[in-house]
């Protein structure tokens, strides 16, 4: 009787190491897409003041926003975006109102350089604000490797605001659990 258990319980314990062993996670790859082409508009470079502010809100993670030339893809400063950490279900969000320019009309894409100073990957997606009723659009979420992602992509024609003439406010959204850190954001520019 002995035996027989023995060679009943030994391949479901193999069966269920070899599962269990499946489950680790692969680090998730960096983004360097090609430069977008069109009409290259820059809306935030970060050499001058910094137009960004976190949200107040209590269920927000976000902590800090300040330029700084630590990292940067081109010119000399970026963007330095700090936040706590993200449990599941919460998010980190930095927000500008003060943008150079509100007609997107004709916008292909908006691209922008990120460097995740995290332990992991995070997801990031952009919601514009817009029209005279203030109605909000949100892109799909895209997921950051650790590192520099260059040429991170946000479609505007699939996700198209719905006032493209009226541009109020641009809020870019962090979620994935992770235990909080820094990203740095360089070169936001709109693409027609």
């Amino acid at each position: 009787m002995k035996d027989i258990t023995t060679k009943i319980t030994a391949p479901i314990l193999l069966a269920c190491i070899s599962l269990t062993g499946c489950t680790s996670t692969k680090p998730v790859t960096q983004i360097h897409n090609q430069p977008s082409e069109g009409n290259r508009l820059l809306i935030d470079g970060f050499e001058e003041e910094n137009f960004w502010y976190t949200s107040k809100s209590r269920e927000d993670n976000s902590l800090s926003t300040e330029i700084t030339d630590e990292w940067s893809t081109e010119k000399d400063n970026c963007g330095m975006w700090t936040f706590s950490r993200i449990p599941d279900g919460k998010q980190a969000s930095f927000s500008c109102s003060s943008l150079s320019f509100s007609d997107w009309s004709n916008a292909k894409c908006l691209t922008c350089d990120i460097n995740n100073m995290t332990k992991g990957s995070l997801e990031i997606c952009l919601e514009i604000e817009s029209g005279v009723a203030n109605e909000k659009t949100r892109t799909g979420y895209v997921t950051l490797g650790r590192g520099e992602n260059t040429n991170v992509y946000f479609d505007l024609q699939m996700y198209k605001p719905c006032d493209s003439e009226e541009i109020k406010k641009i809020t870019f959204i962090i979620r994935g659990e992770n235990s909080g850190g820094r990203i740095y954001m360089d070169n936001i520019c709109l693409f027609r």
